[in-house]
């Protein structure tokens, strides 16, 4: 797991390298490729991810109108910028969460310590789910789970 979030965090494909002196080639970038379809496959896309897309394809639209002469579009392409800036750095005005921070709620709720060094991304996102799932039922109950 802690492989998988530096790299969604860096996007950097020697996470992946078995051996640190592997150098990269286009067999590690295809996995890679493939780990995140798998990802999609079984996860699915999230909410952030569709708001991620609308803004890229607002973006490219206004560059495409600067690109035909509409200076002042320069406006809003630095507006949508400024807006995925902040969606990197919080989820619906929450403040993001660390690795470790998730990692202790986790740990928490499970009652075991939950390592994201050893644990699979599977793994760790299914207990991830248990999680969100069990705090809806309770939430619709009328009682919280505090994971902070």
């Amino acid at each position: 797991m802690w492989n998988w979030w530096q790299w969604k965090k860096e996007k950097d494909i020697s996470y992946f390298k078995i051996d640190p002196n592997q150098p990269t080639t286009e067999d590690l970038l295809a996995l890679v490729v493939k780990l995140e379809q798998e990802y999609l496959d079984t996860f699915g896309a999230d909410d952030q991810t569709d708001k991620l897309m609308e803004l890229l394809k607002r973006k490219v639209l206004h560059q495409c109108a600067f690109l035909q002469g509409k200076k002042y579009v320069i406006n809003y392409i630095k507006a949508i910028d400024f807006q995925i800036e902040m969606m990197g750095k919080s989820q619906d005005g929450v403040k993001a969460q660390s690795l470790a921070e998730i990692s202790s709620i986790l740990s928490k709720y499970m009652g075991y310590r939950v390592d994201p060094k050893i644990e699979s991304v599977v793994e760790f996102m299914a207990k991830l789910e248990m999680l969100e799932n069990e705090n809806k039922k309770l939430e619709k109950h009328g009682s919280k789970t505090n994971t902070k």
